[in-house]
């Protein structure tokens, strides 16, 4: 995660490195992360997962809930519906079903040296064959789910994590949260993989260069010139606008 923002500049990067770029969980992270739980530890869930059936959440009961269960992903009584939904889907997928004898760990962690330098990563599911990330996505579509890959650096990810988990192969497990929970499972080609070793090469060396000189630049050092886009353009105006 860290190395991702370095897409954005190296000033990114090193903000999230010293922990300065923290979000605050939205309802969406928060039905991701009781995914990942009730599907991949789901003797951990009534430790980690509880419902708020109290309506809108506001007010003094409300308050007193949340400090009582701190610590716990709280859902609301619709999450809970997509959330059950969305796990007797996977259950039902048969390819998903082939990996669940496989998987070996689940939430493990990895260190290692890219590149020469040190990395940290997380694995949801640590197979035989294949690493799988499960993805809770609004749409599981091919063209949506390859946007949203490149959007996120999905590529960059499972480079990383095929040398740091020593596998070949990158499955993303992909769910949508309303019916009829659709899953797909999309493995990221060697093609992918390739654009991700050569996007983590390009970040690391301008991370090396960084560190040896205490230097750590935005996006810009100069000013940039806008441009407007061609679809911005009225059509009376594209043929004298150079």
């Amino acid at each position: 995660s860290t190395l991702k923002e370095g897409r954005n500049s190296m000033a990114h990067l090193k903000a999230a490195w010293d922990g300065e770029r923290k979000k605050l969980p939205t309802d969406d992270m928060i039905l991701g992360s009781a995914l990942h739980v009730a599907f991949l530890e789901p003797e951990l869930i009534s430790s980690k997962v509880i419902v708020w059936d109290g309506g809108r959440r506001w007010g003094t009961a409300w308050n007193k809930f949340k400090t009582e269960h701190a610590g716990k992903y709280i859902l609301t009584a619709n999450q809970n519906v997509a959330l059950i939904g969305m796990i007797r889907a996977l259950r039902a997928h048969p390819e998903v079903r082939s990996w669940l004898s496989k998987i070996e760990h689940v939430e493990v962690c990895s260190r290692g040296d890219v590149f020469g330098v040190p990395f940290k990563a997380r694995c949801d599911a640590l197979t035989t064959d294949p690493l799988i990330d499960l993805k809770m996505t609004n749409d599981a579509s091919p063209r949506a789910v390859t946007q949203t890959a490149i959007t996120f650096g999905y590529d960059l990810q499972a480079f990383l994590y095929t040398q740091l988990f020593n596998r070949d192969r990158f499955m993303l497990l992909c769910v949508e949260p309303e019916p009829p929970y659709d899953v797909v499972p999309y493995e990221l080609s060697p093609a992918f993989l390739r654009v991700g070793k050569y996007i983590a090469g390009d970040l690391i060396n301008q991370v090396k260069w960084c560190m040896e000189n205490n230097r750590w630049p935005g996006r810009s050092e100069q000013a940039i010139t806008l441009e407007p886009p061609e679809w911005h353009i009225p059509q009376e105006l594209s043929e004298v606008i150079v």
